[in-house]
């Protein structure tokens, strides 16, 4: 084979060339070795669950709200506890603050259950058995209303 004059002089140029090039494949190569390793370790990233989300997607019983439950006036019956109480425990409150309430009320249940007799006890004790059994938290006001009522000077008005 015979080889001319120019193509020995571009001989180096053209080697050249192709160190060059095979250098910048390898270089393609690195680049994009870490590309991969980065999109790997992101998508990696992303597949680990945000405490955050989760926690509002899914909060804790800690974070359920929690409601004022009025006794008002004796207006009591175990059927009717029993129905709150699924009702609060079917939408997610986590618990409530009973609060018996001797106000004017009108008397809409056949019989009144008055605060503290036997009667009124054996409620609020099914009341707080079956709280427990539903898992919600239960709070107890110190008083009733009237008696709150009293204590700060307001006399309710004497039959």
């Amino acid at each position: 084979m015979i080889v001319s004059e120019t193509e020995e002089r571009d001989k180096p140029a053209r080697e050249f060339k192709r160190e060059t090039y095979m250098e910048l494949g390898s270089k393609r190569l690195i680049w994009l070795g870490l590309a991969i390793l980065l999109s790997a370790g992101v998508a990696g990233a992303q597949s680990k669950p945000d405490p955050l989300k989760s926690g509002f997607e899914n909060p804790p019983s800690s974070a359920h709200p929690r409601v004022w439950w009025h006794w008002m006036n004796g207006n009591i019956t175990k059927e009717g506890i029993k129905l709150d109480e699924e009702w609060m425990h079917r939408v997610g409150v986590a618990g409530f603050q009973n609060f018996d309430a001797a106000l004017e009320t009108p008397q809409v249940v056949p019989k009144r259950l008055v605060y503290m007799t036997p009667e009124w006890k054996d409620a609020f004790k099914y009341a707080t058995t079956l709280a427990d059994q539903l898992g919600l938290e239960e709070a107890i006001a110190g008083s009733p209303a009237g008696a709150s009522r009293a204590a700060r000077g307001c006399r309710q008005p004497r039959e």
